[in-house]
């Protein structure tokens, strides 16, 4: 079995003729991290590996996380490991730790290049969403710190974002006490299952619950707010992030002209819409290749073009 792993920072997602994704929060639990790979039992022929938990604040720098994750990795899976580069290269050891850093979109953009001569690649996950233009080649920065300026890494995501950041235009606290995750709850596009990751304040995952977080945001009870308006704010949480895609991806359509925009992750509600709205031709991962690996595509990817590269 040739399998993939996809270590972020909140998430793991493995692909082995099934999809898995695990919550495993880097900043809270590093030192778990070895054990947690070894209860997994993880034993392919080969594994393939791409890294995003570098970023994760549990590390001084991006080459300690690097280092830390490859080390724990190959010790505590069975098989012969290879980890994805920048330039989309399978290697057996990492050479440059920063040249492995945050390539999980490379696999999945390497691999849909084969398929598609060019397309926006768009990939909403629980914390973020990657904006990938490719014609021929990448057209994407490398590093995070540069996608970030060019409007192809929108640090947003379908669960863990503060509102009070989607909707700091208004008159809002800035404390955290509820996330996207709450307004998709509200909205219905989410269910309790999908959310994941801790709430706020520690307590259910409800949709009750969840809309008295979003009226805590504004420093107020359910009652006083009422459920109306809760769910008006929650619509306009999902319309900040849908305008931001919609932005991101017409700049790249005109800069490169191109028509096709691909779209995965739990978030393909609004990359679908997004992609209407600017009257991109759509692609659905979901549709293409189930819903479950769809939210898991880069481990998917690494393992085809590791079976590919065999």
């Amino acid at each position: 079995m040739i399998i993939g792993i996809d270590v972020g920072g909140a998430n793991l997602k493995i692909w082995r003729g099934r999809a898995e994704s695990y919550y495993f929060p880097f900043w809270k639990r590093r030192d778990d991290f070895p054990e947690f790979i070894r209860s997994l039992e993880i034993d392919g022929e080969k594994i393939g590996v791409v890294i995003t938990a570098e970023l994760s604040d549990a590390f001084k720098s991006k080459e300690e996380g690097v280092r830390f994750i490859e080390k724990s990795i190959t010790e505590n899976v069975s098989g012969d490991v290879y980890f994805l580069d920048l330039n989309g290269e399978l290697k057996e050891r990492v050479d440059n730790p920063l040249n492995f850093s945050a390539a999980n979109w490379v696999a999945s953009v390497k691999y849909l290049s084969r398929i598609y001569e060019s397309f926006i690649f768009v990939d909403l996950g629980s914390t973020t969403c990657d904006v990938i233009p490719f014609k021929e080649k990448i057209l994407a920065a490398k590093t995070d710190y540069e996608r970030l300026k060019r409007g192809e890494l929108l640090y947003f995501g379908m669960l863990r974002t503060p509102l009070c950041y989607l909707l700091s235009f208004k008159e809002i606290s800035s404390e955290l006490f509820s996330i996207s995750a709450d307004a998709m709850r509200v909205l219905g596009i989410i269910d309790e299952e999908d959310y994941s990751c801790e709430t706020p304040d520690g307590r259910g995952r409800s949709v009750e619950e969840c809309m008295q977080r979003i009226s805590r945001q504004f420093c107020a009870d359910l009652d006083e707010i009422g459920e109306e308006e809760v769910k008006r704010i929650s619509r306009e949480v999902y319309e900040v992030m849908l305008a931001k895609i919609e932005k991101a991806v017409w700049e790249k359509m005109e800069s490169y002209g191109i028509e096709r925009v691909i779209g995965c992750g739990m978030g393909e509600v609004l990359i679908e819409e997004a992609a209407k709205r600017v009257g991109a031709e759509y692609v659905s991962l979901s549709k293409e290749f189930g819903r479950e690996i769809s939210k898991i595509f880069p481990a998917f990817a690494v393992a085809e073009l590791l079976k590919d590269d065999s």
